[in-house]
């Protein structure tokens, strides 16, 4: 990126190493416009060995000659114009902080300063917060955030009237309340005023459509299986039987029937067989 600073001295530089705030330079993809921007920066040394390290390496960037430098400008304007070779410059300590009621809100931070940290932040609104306007203008926007909502209060720290950059700082590092620069001139070497517009961010666009995915096939409930059945528990034995059970156990024992068929059925056996005994001759 290409910094301009205050004293129109041009670097080239990375945006995360820029311990200043920033805006950047739009052109509107006019590269006519953008070869008359750097035309009217002084010290055209500084701005070739800055252009220089911009561009070495660039890939895209048509062939150009260092002995001929309108060539080589003509190239980096044409890469300015597209956005490709971001153009920035610092904001003066001269720069106002203002409010405007009939805009709280931007819609985007195209034009909005860029702080690469908290501590940066930090440091610029302790610089500014000492003048009263601009102590007044970030007071206004709480106010108005409080009525109008957008983004949610609950979202916000509350305002710090003994450190107001505690709860600023955050805010403009992330880019929820941003400082828009407004009425700069064209030329970089005739800024004739700085006023940054203290509004919240306002995010608007087509609404993403969201794609919700069915439920998942419910499965039939499991039954639980059966079971087994279980086997009837037994009575323990008494320890003294009653007559009835000693008759039978004895009966058991000493082979005696336990019913009367089975005492017939016995006294016909032993009948039979006492008959053949009876009818056998006896043994020589």
């Amino acid at each position: 990126m290409l910094l301009i600073d205050t004293r129109l001295f041009v670097r080239s530089v990375r945006p995360a190493a820029v311990a200043a705030p920033f805006p950047h330079e739009r052109f509107g993809h006019d590269a006519v416009r953008a070869r008359y921007f750097l035309d009217q920066l002084p010290g055209r040394a500084w701005l070739m060995q800055a252009l220089a390290e911009e561009l070495t390496g660039r890939p895209g960037l048509p062939p150009c000659n260092w002995w001929y430098p309108d060539d080589f400008l003509d190239a980096a304007a044409g890469l300015i114009a597209t956005g490709i070779l971001p153009v920035a410059r610092t904001v003066p300590d001269t720069a106002a902080l203002v409010f405007d009621p009939v805009q709280p809100t931007a819609w985007d931070d195209y034009s909005a300063v860029v702080f690469s940290s908290g501590a940066v932040a930090d440091t610029f609104l302790r610089h500014a917060l000492v003048a009263k306007p601009a102590v007044a203008a970030f007071q206004q926007a709480y106010a108005a955030l409080a009525a109008d909502g957008t983004p949610d209060p609950a979202s916000v720290p509350p305002w710090d009237g003994g450190n107001p950059a505690r709860a600023l700082a955050p805010l403009l590092a992330t880019r929820r309340l941003v400082l828009v620069a407004t009425r700069r001139h064209a030329r970089p070497d005739r800024i004739l005023d700085w006023r940054l517009q203290v509004q919240w961010l306002e995010r608007h666009g087509p609404g993403v459509p969201v794609t919700v995915s069915p439920p998942p096939p419910r499965q039939a409930p499991v039954s639980p299986a059966s079971p087994p059945p279980t086997q009837p528990a037994l009575s323990a034995a008494p320890a003294v039987l009653p007559p009835q059970g000693q008759t039978l156990q004895a009966a058991a024992r000493d082979g005696t029937p336990f019913c009367e068929e089975c005492a017939r059925a016995a006294a016909a056996l032993a009948a039979a067989s006492a008959a053949g005994q009876a009818g056998a001759p006896a043994n020589g």
